[in-house]
């Protein structure tokens, strides 16, 4: 198949990408491409020899493309996929609401939902903070990590009332959170100083080993099966937000460090669930934590070592930003991600609409 006959099919980041090829003796063959937000997935069949030849001319073939980045993806019998980041005026942010309306029957089962976003060949990436059971963000400031937040909050709101899902929201810089302040499903007042956050989290530890006795008693292994059994009492699932986790450690004596952590291993049969975030991974990353996270999601960031301390491997350095992200899977699989965009307004609308939808907040106790 010719450049015309690609462009005709396929597109122009298609057609240019098998030129930029050719002008680097690589042979493949398009099959497919697709655009998403920030990407065009090109689907290729090359030989193992030629893949690596894409690898190592990866600065060339971007400067042919005029692209930002360039990702080697899944590659199976011959197949490649390639994500390509598109050039500034090509890019298309993804909205809040349209996102939402194509997930909104897949998380309708989830207890507490999370939607990522859609990966580079289109596919919507929703998935259960219960099952994860925790998350951890990292990235540079304005790499994308504030809208996350808001659609990560929005999405839960929107979907579980307080009796299903209270939040803790913790942020001494005093910048992310002031939306909620109102929000029907806070456990506690927003927290922005260290002490506070340190006494909010150890309330938190023993209505933890509160629930597990209380579970042990009642013969029930975890919150899903208490709340099936005790159908006039069910237990609220609680999520704790700490944005900029480095914020809270230094200065804290290693309270903070030691009660997430205890939280971190033992709290999904409770129903708490951690979602944590840092600018500076290398710095304040402590191993206790990190290691009772495995999903993990990584914007762009400054250095090499950040993206390793993330995710184990390098790709967050070569991120573009604009919430251009990788998601860690549990199972330990990668997949590049665009997050969804919304706006103050948007938040503000749903937050309003939560404080009319639940107007007083019973809170179970057994």
């Amino acid at each position: 198949m010719n450049l015309d006959e690609t462009r005709l099919r396929f597109g122009d980041i298609a057609a240019k990408f098998l030129d930029a090829l050719a002008l680097n003796n690589i042979n493949a063959k398009i099959l497919g491409a697709e655009q998403s937000g920030l990407f065009t997935n090109v689907i290729a069949q090359m030989a193992f020899r030629d893949i690596t030849q894409l690898q190592d001319n990866r600065i060339a073939i971007l400067k042919v493309l005029g692209c930002e980045s360039l990702r080697v993806g899944k590659f199976e019998n011959g197949i490649v996929e390639v994500e390509i980041a598109l050039p500034f005026e090509c890019q298309r942010y993804l909205p809040y609401h349209d996102v939402m309306f194509d997930v909104v029957d897949q998380i309708k089962d989830m207890a507490v939902p999370i939607m990522f976003g859609k990966k580079s060949n289109g596919e919507n990436v929703v998935q259960d903070l219960a099952q994860m059971p925790h998350l951890l963000i990292g990235g540079d400031v304005g790499t994308g990590k504030s809208i996350f937040l808001g659609t990560l909050i929005s999405t839960i709101i929107q979907h579980r009332s307080p009796e299903q899902v209270q939040l803790v929201l913790m942020d001494l810089k005093r910048v992310e959170f002031w939306h909620y302040v109102k929000l029907p499903h806070l456990f506690a007042p927003i927290v922005n100083n260290q002490e506070a956050a340190v006494a909010v989290l150890k309330h938190i530890e023993a209505e933890m080993d509160r629930r597990l006795n209380v579970f042990d008693k009642k013969g029930c292994r975890t919150i899903a099966d208490f709340n099936e059994l005790n159908d006039g009492k069910k237990l609220s699932r609680l999520t704790v937000f700490a944005n900029e986790i480095s914020d809270f450690i230094v200065g804290t004596g290693g309270e903070f460090e030691t009660t997430v952590s205890r939280i971190a291993a033992i709290g999904r049969p409770a129903g708490i669930h951690l979602v944590l975030t840092t600018e500076r991974p290398c710095a304040h990353l402590p191993g206790s934590i990190k290691a009772n996270i495995p999903v993990r999601l990584a914007f762009k960031v400054r250095q090499r070592a950040d993206s390793l301390k993330i995710l184990d491997e390098e790709g967050a350095y070569e991120l573009v930003g604009r919430g251009d992200a990788l998601l860690k899977e549990g199972t330990g699989l990668i997949a590049r991600l665009q997050i969804p965009y919304i706006h103050d307004e948007a938040i503000e609308r749903i937050v309003d609409s939560a404080i009319v939808r639940y107007p007083v907040r019973k809170k179970a106790v057994v």
